[in-house]
């Protein structure tokens, strides 16, 4: 049985993150947050985790890098695919 899925648009931060790290190199948090006036380093590590959960990214340690399926969607970002099917999180009880 499938596990059913939501759309979800990525944030500003996804999309910025996203962009610059099309380059195919490896960012830290504190780069990419100074490069990309994001507001703080926490709002660019909890971008950074978002994406490493969702296997867009991935952490190397102190350092990030795009998996070959964030470099797909960061490639298509131009194209007006700016979203992702992700799991609807079941209700814990």
């Amino acid at each position: 049985m499938t596990s059913p899925t939501v759309y979800s648009k990525f944030s500003p931060n996804q999309r910025k993150i996203l962009n610059c790290m099309r380059d195919g190199k490896r960012y830290t948090a504190a780069g990419l947050q100074r490069k990309l006036n994001i507001a703080t380093i926490g709002a660019t590590t909890n971008t950074l985790n978002w994406l490493c959960k969702f296997g867009f990214a991935k952490n190397l340690g102190h350092e990030y890098r795009l998996t070959k399926k964030g470099a797909e969607h960061a490639g298509n970002l131009d194209a007006g695919h700016d979203g992702v099917q992700e799991p609807v999180m079941s209700d814990l009880r």
